[in-house]
């Protein structure tokens, strides 16, 4: 049938299992499914199936007849049918393949988690840089400013102070034109105060 294909390609499939065992309620077998290499563990199946004679745990350890140093698990699993078990499936489990498999898959995972944190922690420290960066970018445009302000001021206050410098040369000047313009034509006082007063407007100038 299909289920019994199913399962047989469960057993082929799953490494970890040894057999698979269907029984009823009464503890008659319905199916088996056995591991090539692992037939005698069928001489335990009387042991460990379940009736309302010999009750058991869920998960049973058992002894290997057929690989002395082996002991595996027998987990059973009740098929329901209308809320009320109907079948009972019998799984043998080697514990020494099932912790294997989960020891690699912990190593990958650890290995995942140890290239993601550090994947992470190198975005991290790209990130922290680069606000180190901004903030490094940011003082020296502050002293940009700071630096500009300070010339504009200095622009501002020689501008001030060339502006009233220049009132009273501009007072002068305008003496020395009037004194100029009063002076004799004639004689060498005359001539020499000219030259005077012209090296000076040029001075002011």
């Amino acid at each position: 049938t299909e289920i019994e294909s199913f399962l047989d390609s469960l057993l082929t499939q799953q490494e970890e299992l040894l057999y698979l065992l269907v029984q009823d309620l009464k503890g008659e077998i319905l199916y088996k499914a056995i591991r090539r290499g692992m037939e005698l563990e069928q001489n335990q199946f009387s042991k460990i199936l379940m009736s309302t004679k010999n009750s058991r745990p869920l998960r049973v350890e058992v002894a290997s007849l057929g690989v002395p140093s082996l002991t595996y698990l027998d987990v059973i699993e009740p098929i329901l049918l209308n809320g009320q078990p109907e079948l009972i499936v019998h799984l043998g489990v080697d514990r020494n393949v099932l912790e294997n498999r989960f020891s690699g898959l912990r190593s990958n995972l650890l290995q995942r988690l140890l290239i993601g944190s550090a994947v992470v922690v190198g975005f991290l420290s790209l990130a922290l840089l680069y606000v180190l960066w901004l903030l490094r970018r940011a003082q020296l445009v502050e002293a940009e400013a700071q630096t500009a302000d300070r010339l504009a001021y200095l622009g501002t206050l020689a501008g001030g102070l060339a502006h009233e410098i220049r009132n009273p040369l501009n007072a002068i000047n305008l003496n020395l034109q009037m004194i100029e313009e009063d002076l004799p034509g004639n004689g060498s006082d005359a001539t020499e105060l000219a030259v005077l007063l012209k090296g000076t407007k040029q001075e002011i100038k």
